[in-house]
Parts: C-alpha cells; sequence; structure tokens
C-alpha cells in the first residue's frame, strides 16, 4: 500500500465516524421533539406523494409514446376558417380561437375520402371520432362506455392488430349502414 491508499482508508474511516455521530445526533434530536417529527415526517410524504403524482401523469401524457409501430409517423389532421359555414363541417371536436379563428379535427365523409383517394405523402389516412358515455346494453343491463367510430382500415393505419377475432370486411364500410360493432379494452 502507498501512503496515498492509507490516508484515503483514514479519511473514509473517520468521515463514516463523523457521519453516524451526526446520525445518532438528529434521531436523539427528533425523539426529544416529536411534534416536530410528526409535522416534518407528513411534510416528506405528502411532498413525495405530490412528486410522484406529477411525475406519473406527465410520463403517462408526454413521455410515453403509443403502444404502436412507429408512433412518431402518426399525425392528425386539423382544418382552421374564419366563415360561420364552416361550423357545419365540425363535429363535437369544433373550438374557437381568441382571433375569432374556428378550427376542428372533424371532417365531413366526403372531405375523409378526397384526403384518402389523392392525399400525397401519407402511408395511409384512416378516420375516427370519439363517442363519449354511449349506453350499450348486454345481458338485459344497461351500461355507459366511451368508444370510437373509426373507417375500415383504422386499424392497419394505427398500426395495432386485433388479439381476438377479426377487423372490418372491406365491404363492411358504407354512409348508410352502421352495423358492424366491435368491442375491445384498453390495456
Amino acid at each position: 500500500m502507498t501512503v496515498n491508499n492509507v490516508l484515503s482508508l483514514k479519511n473514509l474511516r473517520s468521515s463514516l465516524v463523523m457521519f453516524f455521530q451526526d446520525l445518532r445526533y438528529g434521531m436523539r434530536q427528533l425523539i426529544k421533539t416529536p411534534g416536530f417529527t410528526i409535522v416534518a415526517v407528513l411534510i416528506l410524504a405528502v411532498g413525495i406523494g405530490i412528486n410522484t403524482t406529477i411525475f406519473s401523469m406527465i410520463n403517462a401524457v408526454l413521455l410515453r409514446s403509443l403502444p404502436v409501430p412507429n408512433p412518431h409517423e402518426l399525425c392528425t389532421i386539423n382544418w382552421m376558417g374564419r366563415k360561420p359555414q364552416l361550423n357545419n363541417y365540425a363535429g363535437s371536436g369544433m373550438g374557437r380561437l381568441a382571433t375569432g379563428m374556428v378550427y376542428s379535427g372533424s371532417f365531413p365523409y366526403t372531405a375523409y375520402r378526397e384526403f384518402r383517394e389523392n392525399g400525397k405523402g401519407f402511408a395511409d389516412v384512416f378516420s375516427f371520432f370519439s363517442i363519449n358515455r354511449a349506453t350499450i346494453q348486454t345481458r338485459g343491463l344497461p351500461s355507459t362506455l366511451d368508444g370510437l367510430m373509426t373507417s375500415k382500415n383504422f386499424f392497419s393505419g394505427y398500426g395495432s392488430r386485433m388479439a381476438l377475432g377479426r377487423i372490418f370486411a372491406p365491404r363492411t364500410q358504407s354512409t348508410r349502414t352502421a352495423r358492424n360493432r366491435m368491442v375491445g379494452r384498453r390495456s
């Protein structure tokens, strides 16, 4: 062993001795003042809980990507305009900016077909519309759920696969029928 190694071991040993002395002193002081100890522990617990909750929400919403292949390639198309007639094309997703502009991601079916048939630069174009609090009947009992109305190519365009069953057949997409349903759950 060199002189430097011996000196560093002595420094380490004395640092550990001082650390444990400080730890014992801190514990004695906390035992002497139980009111302060309880308040300090509660404040630490609340702070840690709030930080954990905030990080979990940020992680779920902003940091974690969608569970599909190439999620960075997905995009949504929105429109924006000033004319009040545009309101007729918007579903429930319409909003108004402070400048008076109206915007939405909802399009009529003919506009969707135009994007699908003539859109350049897209690997695929699919449509979906959120349905909030739909009532269904199962085994004679009503229940509510959230869902999506989708185009037949939604699952292939989105990049997900069915775990069980089949996706929509080509003949099922029609503007006149609404008899095809698919039931699933979020994982």
